[in-house]
């Protein structure tokens, strides 16, 4: 191990390398105290100021945000929404709406654009309704002996089943009978 380090000392020796043991100083330019002191309560100022910017911008956004209950509403907002017949799913429309023009809730319904958004969402509601119903499965009905033989007589049909053969036989005496 000693030959490999005085191999390669002679190595840089040959080539002209020479390392010095001792750290190179850097010179540096000597900065004024009073202008680092000068940047550094700048820099304090900013700081200062973007906490408080922050600070503003979390009070307005809680601000905005702010719910609006039931116990909230004046008496007068909710003789407005019982009058006016509002869904339970329309008060947040109603409510966003006289938050963002700072009006009261009962101003806002009288609003022709609050009265748009109802009137669009009943439709939709109405519409939906309708189609649900309209959609019901229906079971098999099982014919009665008169509308067996009612069919029997008018079109000559004759019951598949043994069952309803039996009920038009019945049907047909029964009625021979009277």
């Amino acid at each position: 191990m000693e030959e490999q380090l005085g191999n390669l000392d002679a190595l840089n020796q040959e080539q002209g390398i020479q390392e010095s043991l001792t750290p190179e100083k850097t010179e540096e330019t000597p900065k004024e105290p009073q202008q680092d002191k000068q940047e550094l309560e700048k820099l304090q100022e900013l700081a200062k100021n973007y906490k408080i910017r922050a600070e503003k911008a979390e009070a307005m956004l809680k601000e905005t945000h702010k719910e609006v209950s039931p116990q909230e509403l004046s008496v007068k907002d909710l003789t407005a929404l019982v009058k006016n017949n509002v869904s339970e799913d329309d008060y947040d429309d109603i409510f966003d709406y006289a938050r963002l023009k700072k009006i009261s809730v009962a101003e806002a319904l009288k609003s022709p654009v609050v009265r748009a958004i109802l009137s669009e969402k009943e439709e939709m509601r109405r519409t939906a309704t309708a189609t649900a119903t309209g959609n019901k499965i229906q079971g098999v009905s099982v014919p009665s002996s008169d509308e067996l033989l009612q069919k029997a007589q008018s079109t000559g049909e004759i019951p598949e089943s043994e069952e309803d053969i039996e009920k038009l036989i019945s049907a047909r005496l029964t009625k021979n009978k009277k």
